[in-house]
């Protein structure tokens, strides 16, 4: 089974994002919260319309290890949600399926799979968002144990695995290494 693959560019994440507004909104807020805040797609399908709606941190019940996580909304995503869901019920899914419900972690994998199939993006699925998400906070803030937090993780080492970073980080850590400074 192949890696899966965050997306890195930033101007291409733009792109996927300006795409899918257009297209459908509700896949647009999936990738956004995805890509923003980082959840798994198990997580994010449940979450309801109240546990979002003009608030700054949404609490998560991480389906891996049953961890409560409170996960700060941001700037750019309360503006999605707020325009999303100006007009939906609060006991409503956020991201509602067609027959009832919330989408299926079925579902949100073809949506993921079309996205990756017109960007041409390999080893794409919806784990991709959390590794964006992941990948991006890392860039941003060259900090291990921010991204351990915001993941959820056990340890440090698991983070940096997790974001393929251990040739690059042993390198980057050793190669000025010098004990007698």
């Amino acid at each position: 089974m192949n890696k899966m693959q965050p997306i890195k560019d930033k101007d291409l994440l733009n792109e996927i994002v300006d795409n899918l507004r257009e297209e459908n909104p509700r896949d647009c807020l999936l990738f956004l919260f995805g890509f923003c805040c980082g959840p798994r797609i198990s997580e994010m399908i449940s979450l309801r319309v109240v546990d979002v709606k003009g608030k700054d941190v949404v609490k998560i019940k991480a389906t891996k290890n049953s961890k409560k996580l409170e996960v700060p909304i941001p700037k750019i995503l309360k503006k999605e949600i707020k325009i999303y869901c100006k007009d939906k019920e609060l006991q409503g899914y956020l991201f509602p399926s067609r027959q009832g419900g919330h989408i299926s972690r079925q579902r949100a994998s073809q949506i993921a799979k079309k996205v990756a199939e017109e960007y041409d993006l390999e080893d794409f699925n919806t784990h991709s968002l959390r590794k964006t998400f992941a990948h991006m906070l890392y860039e941003k803030t060259k900090n291990i144990a921010l991204v351990q937090m915001a993941l959820g993780h056990q340890s440090p080492a698991t983070t940096i695995k997790y974001l393929g970073l251990e040739e690059e980080y042993l390198q980057r850590n050793l190669n000025n290494f010098n004990p007698f400074d």
